[in-house]
């Protein structure tokens, strides 16, 4: 196993608001405080392993998991992955945003559903980090290693692709 996966592993999991203060660039992981019952035929995720790996490269990690990920689903790929899981259970009240002629529609919440995802996400979820400068080059051999099931790029062995591919 590679060594920085092994590292983000033996973390220290901790509330995501221990995050705060932490202002260097590295790798993270977002993980089930439980077990947690997913909906439909989302795949049986053990807590002992991450939900979602991620990166905070040009930003610092405190900017990039607290900032990011507890604030705007639309900035935040772990927060539509748990949106689209959670949306009906949480009652999130989806939003699209248009597109133009030069931009893609997006996906967004209304703001109450926002803070009803964050507010599961305090409830449910812990992170761990690694500080390290430049992770980008890493994070396809971390996330390649670990198979969280809710990255949506890099994670292409997963359980999760194999069963919606």
């Amino acid at each position: 196993m590679d060594d920085l996966a092994r590292a983000l592993l033996a973390g220290k999991r901790q509330h995501p608001f221990e995050a705060a203060e932490v202002d260097v660039p590295g790798i993270y992981a977002w993980w089930a405080t439980s077990t947690l019952p997913w909906p439909g035929d989302f795949p049986y995720v053990d807590h002992t392993l991450p939900l979602y790996v991620g990166i905070a490269e040009s930003e610092t990690l405190s900017e990039r998991i607290v900032g990011c990920h507890l604030s705007r689903t639309r900035g935040s790929a772990l927060r539509r992955s748990l949106s689209a899981l959670l949306l009906d259970d949480l009652n999130l009240g989806p939003h699209i945003v248009p597109g133009t002629a030069k931009r893609r529609s997006k996906f967004g919440m209304t703001s109450d559903g926002e803070a009803l995802l964050t507010e599961w996400m305090l409830a449910n979820l812990e992170v761990s980090w690694v500080a390290v400068d430049n992770p980008g080059p890493l994070e396809r051999t971390v996330v390649g290693t670990l198979l969280p099931p809710l990255n949506d790029a890099l994670a292409t062995g997963s359980p999760f692709r194999a069963l919606h591919n």
